[in-house]
């Protein structure tokens, strides 16, 4: 009876130790009111001289803009013009190169903590745990993008957003982003 007992409580502490393995140091991923929103093309659409608003409200300003207005479409082309002309304004050294160096300069002034950069944790829609929208078209581990590597990636999130294969992307489509 006595060795009985010992196993089950044995058992026990073996499951609160696992369960303690599990957490590992990361909170869970929530939404952080003061992160950044970013345009599908890496654009911040929110913090500093641009003031808040939800993500929806953003990327629907962001679409409109492109398309001239909520009832319009913003083709591919169009689309990456976007992305080209983003790259260019992230791309202060002008030497064709984004590195976290270059990014965190180009976003302190939308920044909400006083120019100090969340290492990218902010995200696309400004969730905690989602992929820096410009170092993830880092492909090779280099740590830096070149144009090529952006507008590749600007190609895979219109793909993602083009829900109905139209070539073009709605308000809606557009919106969407942030759930990704």
């Amino acid at each position: 009876m006595k060795a009985g007992m010992a196993g089950v409580a044995a058992a026990g502490v073996l499951a609160l130790l696992l369960t303690g393995c599990g957490f590992q140091g990361r909170r869970p991923a929530v939404a952080r009111r003061d992160a950044l929103v970013y345009s599908p093309n890496a654009e911040p659409l929110t913090g500093g001289p641009l003031g808040r608003a939800s993500c929806a409200v953003a990327e629907g300003r962001w679409f409109d803009r492109l398309a001239g207005g909520p009832a319009g479409q913003v083709s591919r082309e169009r689309f990456l013009a976007d992305a080209r002309a983003q790259f260019a304004r992230m791309d202060l050294n002008h030497d064709g190169m984004l590195t976290s160096a270059v990014l965190a300069r180009y976003r302190a002034p939308y920044l909400p903590n006083g120019g100090v950069s969340d290492g990218g944790r902010g995200g696309l829609g400004g969730g905690a745990d989602k992929a820096d929208p410009v170092m993830s078209a880092d492909s090779h581990l280099l740590f830096r993008v070149t144009l090529e590597d952006f507008l590749a990636q600007a190609e895979d999130v219109f793909e993602r957003l083009d829900r109905q294969h139209a070539g073009a992307l709605s308000r809606a489509d557009a919106e969407a982003f942030c759930a990704q």
